[in-house]
């Protein structure tokens, strides 16, 4: 699946569709109306640390 959405010529579209996603998760919650308070988890974001 990675190899086939992983593509030069796909990953517009795999872009498009996870803002959409995003987009749709955002507002979803509140009617369809943005959230003005919002929580940011990096807890999977692969952060390199130093001295672990």
């Amino acid at each position: 699946m990675l190899t086939r959405l992983g593509g030069d010529e796909k990953i517009d579209i795999v872009h498009e569709g996870l803002l959409r996603l995003a987009i749709w998760r955002l507002t979803s919650p509140n009617g369809g109306e943005r959230s003005t308070l919002m929580t940011l988890d990096i807890d999977g974001l692969p952060i390199e640390v130093f001295g672990h």
